[in-house]
């Protein structure tokens, strides 16, 4: 037993280095499909959606794996939280089909699939992170999220100066921003905007004569990654990338003031350098200046805020999906209540992920598929209160930006890319970042 524990293990770690491929795979995989031929596409290219990619069935083999681990490590509160998750989501299925509601069932198990994915990451990662020799485990981990993040930066940003890859948007106001070879923008933007704080956090904490060319691997990932959110060049990304960097700012100011050291502070301005450096190499050798990019992709957003109400704004008329789902749900009380109506019910998803939870799923389905994540999130918040310190605050960061993107624009819980990372930036958290030890640090 735990011979196969750790065989699971070793294929935990390859995954969570794999990830950034398998998702450029994907993305390059899409832009063949479509057409792609040495030119930029957008999302009116894509007609035809693969479906079985080659990273889907990997991630399918994967899911099995965390399935055995879970058995192996006799982990019986997760699996019977998983239990209670299926009989609410059979109830919910029989509930449509007694009611005779056109209902897809393809739809809604791909769907309770991807949620159960990626909740079974933060089950079997932090089972995996709190286990072991605690210092030598991070920095391996740190080691991981750092490449993570430079094949991602590069991932958008060598598409960009070779002007291949997928715009960002393709509306009235133009195309503009670029997402490189990711196929879907709104889960590079969500994985970028979990790693930068936290890597960023890495090289600004760094002990002076120690870390050697890892450390200034870290500086370089951070800088590119700053530079890659502003190609993308979504709301989210100026706003994840400006948090970002005023919450560091802001502490590195804070620690020279009142403990005289200014070292975070240098740290920080090395990754600013970076990005400078990056942005005047980019405009030599760029057909389309990256500032003229980034530039473009403000003035759309000045000029979409001035033309759109507050709510359109916010929510990017998502709230036309989530008033036609509270018609069908209000239609069908007091049972939806308990079992909601059905992801397979609907022709559009929410995409405000507890939202769709709750109308979907109703009070049962919230209940047994959102209460860890809700924990889990208070459990990093007062520990970064209890034992507050850089890496810490750069977890609350990092989780705080991709749970307000989880609210307000949606597809993190149920995303095989957005939601693998936000589940494994909990399982980091709470296993490192602990004010209780890693030792007596507990999950469920």
């Amino acid at each position: 037993m735990e011979q196969g524990k750790k065989l699971c293990e070793k294929a935990f770690w390859l995954l969570l280095l794999a990830s950034p491929l398998l998702d450029m795979i994907n993305g390059i995989w899409t832009y063949l499909r479509c057409g792609g031929d040495g030119g930029m596409l957008s999302s009116l290219d894509i007609k035809d959606i693969p479906g079985m990619s080659p990273s889907f069935l990997l991630r399918v083999a994967f899911l099995l794996v965390m399935g055995l681990y879970v058995l192996l490590c006799r982990n019986w509160r997760a699996v019977g939280m998983f239990a209670a998750i299926g009989v609410t989501w059979c109830g919910t299925v029989a509930y449509e089909y007694l009611r005779g509601a056109e209902f897809s069932l393809r739809a809604d198990v791909q769907y309770i699939v991807r949620f159960c994915y990626c909740l079974l990451v933060l089950v079997v990662y932090f089972t995996m992170l709190k286990e072991g020799d605690g210092p030598a485990r991070k920095r391996r981990v740190d080691q991981v999220l750092c490449l993570s993040l430079l094949v991602l930066g590069l991932g958008v940003l060598i598409p960009y100066i070779l002007g291949m890859g997928f715009f960002t948007y393709a509306d009235p106001l133009g195309y503009r921003g670029s997402r490189g070879f990711f196929y879907a923008g709104n889960d590079i933007t969500a994985v970028m905007m979990l790693l930068l704080p936290v890597v960023l956090a890495g090289w600004m904490g760094r002990e002076k004569g120690r870390g050697g060319r890892f450390c200034w691997l870290q500086a370089v990932s951070a800088g590119l990654g700053f530079v890659a959110l502003l190609i993308i060049g979504t709301k989210t990304a100026f706003l994840a990338a400006g948090v970002t960097l005023a919450v560091l700012a802001g502490y590195s100011l804070l620690r020279g003031f009142r403990a005289r050291s200014w070292a975070a502070g240098r740290q920080l301005l090395i990754v600013l350098a970076i990005v400078l450096a990056v942005l005047c190499l980019m405009m030599l050798i760029c057909e389309t200046s990256p500032i003229t990019t980034i530039w473009k992709s403000l003035s759309a957003t000045s000029r979409y805020i001035e033309i759109a109400d507050t709510e359109t704004v916010i929510f990017s008329g998502r709230t036309s999906y989530l008033e036609q789902a509270l018609e069908q749900f209000r239609q069908t009380l007091p049972v939806s209540a308990l079992v909601g109506i059905g992801r397979g019910s609907q022709g559009h998803i929410i995409e405000m992920d507890p939202v769709e939870v709750l109308v979907y799923y109703g009070l049962l389905g919230a209940l047994t598929m959102l209460w860890l994540y809700v924990l889990q999130g208070v459990r990093v918040i007062l520990d970064l209160f209890r034992a507050f310190s850089l890496e810490a605050l750069a977890c609350a960061v990092s989780l705080g930006l991709c749970a307000s993107y989880c609210v307000l624009a949606g597809h993190v819980l149920f995303s095989v890319t957005a939601g693998f990372y936000f589940a494994f930036m909990i399982a980091y958290a709470r296993a490192f970042c602990s004010s209780k030890g890693r030792d007596k640090t507990t999950l469920l």
